[in-house]
C-alpha cells in the first residue's frame, strides 16, 4: 500500500524552533530526511509569500512514494517553524505526522 505524508512540523537547519517574531525566510530547495520513515532522503522546495508556503516534497530514493513530487498544502511558516501537508501518489492521507530535518540546498 502506498502511504501519504502529513507533516505538521519541519525543523529546518539554521532555524531554531521558535514560533515567534516575523516569519523566516525559507523559500528555496532543502534536503532532508525522515526519522522513523521508511524512505531516508527528501528533497523540499518551497515558494514564499509572507507566512504562506507551496512546493513540492519528493522522495530522492525509489520508494513507494511514487517518483514525482508531492506537492505542499496548507503550508506556513510562523516564526522559524515550518509546517505543511502533503498527499502522496494515491492522494489519500494516512498515519500519524513525523519529523523532517533540512538543509539548504541539495539536488
Amino acid at each position: 500500500m502506498r502511504r501519504a505524508l502529513l507533516v505538521t512540523a519541519v525543523v529546518l537547519a539554521g532555524c531554531a524552533s521558535l514560533e515567534t517574531g516575523p516569519p523566516a525566510s525559507v523559500e528555496g530547495r532543502w534536503t532532508g530526511e525522515c526519522y522513523h520513515c521508511s524512505v531516508r532522503t527528501f528533497t523540499l522546495v518551497l515558494t514564499q509569500d509572507g507566512e504562506r508556503l507551496t512546493g513540492t516534497l519528493q522522495a530522492v530514493e525509489p520508494s513507494g512514494l511514487g517518483n514525482l513530487p508531492m506537492v505542499l498544502y496548507d503550508g506556513r511558516v510562523t516564526g522559524r517553524v515550518v509546517r505543511f501537508r502533503t498527499h502522496g501518489v494515491d492522494g489519500v492521507p494516512h498515519g500519524t505526522p513525523f519529523g523532517l530535518r533540512f538543509t539548504r540546498g541539495g539536488r
